[in-house]
C-alpha cells in the first residue's frame, strides 16, 4: 500500500521520511500534541460563580447614638463652659409639639412662649390646688454631662438655653416667684403650708423623671394660677441656644 502522506510505494506513513517525528517519543505519523505517550490532561470543570455577599456593617460606637445629637451635646458643653448664669428648659417627648410651635414663632422674630403647669414638686394633699410652675436646670458642665445620658435614656431631645437674668425678671413680677429647689420633704425644713410644696423635691422620686439629671440643680418659676397668667414670652435676645 502506498504511503498516504507522500504516495511512495516502498513505505507507509509510519516510516515516511517526510513526516515530522514526534518530539515526545520520536515516532512518526503524529506530533507531540497527539502522542499516545503523553498523558491526557483531565478536563477542568468551570469554576462555580461566587455568590455576592454584602460585607457586614462596621461596628457602631459604644453609645450608638445619633451623630447629630452628639454634635449638639458638644455644642452645649462649649456654650455652658464659656457662658455663666444659663438655665436649660427641656421638653419631654410628649411635649415636643410645643417646642416646634415656639421655635417657629421665634424664627419669625417673636418671643419664645412657655406655659407653666401644676404638679411639680412635692405632691399637695388632695383638694388643694398645685401651683403652676416652669422647671429649669442650672446649665453648667455637670448638667451637660448628666443630660447626655438622660437624653438617650429618656429620649429628651428638645430644649433651650436661656439667660438666667430673663427668668429672674419674671420672678419679680406680682404673683410670680423664682427659686432654686430644695431636695427633701418640706416638713424637714419646717414648711407645712401646701402652697409652698412646689419649692421642694423628694430626692428618691427624681430618678423616674430626671434619670441622670436627678442630682442637677433645679430652679422653678411659679406663676399665678389663672390660665392667662401662666404664659410667659421670653425675649429673643435671652435665648442662647435651641435644639
Amino acid at each position: 500500500m502506498a504511503c498516504s502522506n507522500c504516495g511512495g510505494a516502498d513505505h507507509n506513513i509510519q516510516t515516511c521520511p517526510s513526516v515530522r517525528r514526534c518530539g515526545q517519543c520520536g515516532g512518526r505519523g503524529h506530533d507531540r500534541r497527539n502522542c499516545p505517550a503523553v498523558p491526557q490532561a483531565r478536563p477542568v470543570a468551570p469554576a462555580r460563580p461566587v455568590p455576592h455577599v454584602r460585607p457586614p456593617p462596621p461596628p457602631r460606637p459604644e453609645h450608638a447614638r445619633s451623630d447629630a445629637r452628639w454634635d449638639q451635646i458638644a455644642r452645649l458643653h462649649a456654650v455652658c463652659a464659656r457662658t455663666d448664669n444659663l438655665l436649660a428648659h427641656l421638653y419631654w417627648p410628649e411635649n415636643t409639639r410645643h417646642f416646634e410651635t415656639s421655635r417657629r414663632a421665634h424664627e419669625c422674630g417673636d418671643g419664645w412662649r412657655l406655659r407653666a403647669t401644676p404638679g411639680h414638686g412635692v405632691r399637695v394633699p388632695e383638694g388643694i390646688p398645685s401651683r403652676p410652675t416652669l422647671n429649669f436646670f442650672v446649665a453648667d458642665k455637670d448638667w451637660v454631662a448628666a443630660y447626655a445620658t438622660a437624653a438617650e435614656n429618656r429620649q429628651i431631645t428638645h430644649g433651650l438655653l436661656v439667660r438666667r437674668q430673663a427668668i429672674e425678671q419674671f420672678g419679680r413680677r406680682p404673683g410670680f416667684e423664682f427659686v432654686e429647689i430644695r431636695v427633701g420633704h418640706p416638713t424637714g425644713y419646717g414648711v407645712t403650708d401646701p402652697a409652698d410644696f412646689w419649692r421642694f423635691d423628694i430626692g428618691n422620686h427624681r430618678f423616674a423623671v430626671l434619670d441622670a439629671m436627678r442630682s442637677a440643680t433645679v430652679a422653678r418659676l411659679a406663676t399665678p394660677e389663672r390660665e392667662a397668667s401662666r404664659f410667659i414670652d421670653l425675649p429673643g435676645g435671652s435665648i442662647v441656644a435651641t435644639w
